[in-house]
């Protein structure tokens, strides 16, 4: 696949991956910074991606409905923690007009009253859920405790004390403060030629000249172990344990990632043989390291009877200690190699997923050749190195249950 990268004279960058093998183009446009970005205000960057379609000073929220779907193309909006997205798929011949569209949408969005009381009201629809849902409820428990004042503390969604006090002329200031061009990434993949792709989005964004770009926050964190029970009415107990973990960037981090799928990924990992398998206490586990561009964490989790509860919670603990005192055994490190490169593979394997990938590797901050250094990394890594980030990170665990706390056990 033909790749080119060029940084347009605003800071832009763009990234065009050529596959005229399907007659798909998509594009990822990130703006870095994302959620961490909320301050005082958590849940503006939610409503802030959810208002970015719903009007812009050249079109309203049905008018740019209709030219989405007039063409049979796709697209939406996210906030994730260190970046904004805005995501399109349409046809080969109509990419030029969907990026026309997403630079309005990025550059010229309104806010109009009207709509961002709609998006609010279901944004605090969403919020109201949380606690039903025990692992989301349990999360949001611990956040404060793994991540202290760093800004990554802040729940998914906000808080509806913030989200009912943010105004539209807030979402305006906002987008003005943290959306410029020298933190915008525009990723295109499919049938179009590099050429093509970087004259497009210079013609869509080479004239915009934002603000003084402000520092993107971050801080120490503060990771303090706690033991909590959180009440949810759900018929099973959802024990949830968090640890820090490091940044993607970290040369700790692909240490780090095998150590989580031997811990929780798919039928082979040890959570799921020894709590579903061997054990049957399982209803569902799995352990999770989201990659982020500053320290991340790891969570492991079972959702379990609640007379089960302390039992999961122990054999959970014991599969952690497992890691920190004994090293894989070949037929183990063989089997996590394969299976890490295999989902690093299939991460490229449609437009959408090139666009994706590109662009997520610009907007963390990653180098050009970062793919080939991660499969690398891997290949280079042995189970000694599992075992020392185990033993480095997975010190000082904090544990959420979420249930029924008469049906609980005692912490």
């Amino acid at each position: 696949m033909n790749i080119q990268r060029q940084v347009l004279a605003n800071g832009a960058i763009v990234v065009v991956a050529a596959n005229p093998t399907v007659d798909v183009v998509a594009g990822r446009l990130f703006a870095i910074g994302g959620r961490r970005c909320d301050g005082p205000w958590p849940g503006m960057g939610q409503l802030l991606a959810a208002g970015l379609t719903r009007g812009t000073v050249t079109a309203n929220a049905r008018e740019i409905a209709d030219a989405v779907e007039s063409l049979g193309a796709g697209l939406g909006t996210e906030a994730d923690l260190d970046y904004f997205l805005l995501r399109f798929k349409c046809v080969g011949e109509d990419w030029p007009a969907l990026l026309g569209l997403a630079a309005d949408l990025l550059r010229r969005p309104t806010f109009p009253t009207g709509e961002v009381e709609l998006e609010r009201r279901l944004l605090l629809e969403a919020l109201q859920q949380r606690p039903t849902r025990p692992l989301a409820a349990a999360w949001d428990a611990l956040l404060p405790h793994c991540y202290g004042d760093h800004p990554y503390r802040h729940p998914e969604l906000g808080t509806a004390q913030a989200i009912e006090g943010i105004s539209g002329a807030q979402l305006r200031a906002h987008h003005r403060r943290w959306f410029q061009p020298d933190r915008l990434v525009i990723a295109l993949a499919g049938r179009l030629t590099p050429e093509e792709g970087v004259a497009r989005a210079a013609q869509s964004f080479g004239d915009w000249l934002g603000e003084t770009a402000l520092a993107i926050p971050t801080g120490p964190r503060q990771h303090t172990p706690v033991d909590l029970w959180i009440d949810c009415p759900h018929p099973q107990n959802l024990v949830l344990w968090a640890w820090p973990a490091p940044a993607i960037a970290h040369p700790d981090a692909v240490p780090f990632h095998l150590l989580s799928l031997v811990l929780g990924d798919g039928t082979t990992s040890r959570l799921f043989v020894e709590l579903r398998e061997n054990r049957g206490l399982a209803y569902d586990v799995a352990a999770l390291f989201p990659w982020r561009a500053e320290t991340s964490h790891l969570l492991a989790y079972v959702s379990t009877a609640a007379a089960d509860t302390a039992t999961a919670s122990a054999i959970l603990c014991h599969e952690v200690a497992r890691l920190q005192e004994e090293p894989l055994t070949a037929a183990e490190w063989q089997t996590v190699q394969g299976k890490c490169l295999g989902h690093h593979a299939l991460r490229c394997q449609t437009n959408g997923q090139w666009a994706q990938a590109l662009g997520w590797r610009e907007a963390m901050g990653l180098p050009p050749h970062w793919e080939a250094q991660f499969v690398e990394a891997v290949r280079a890594a042995t189970p000694a190195d599992l075992q020392r980030v185990a033993q480095t990170y997975l010190t000082q665990g904090s544990r959420a249950i979420a249930g029924r706390r008469e049906d609980g056990p005692r912490l």
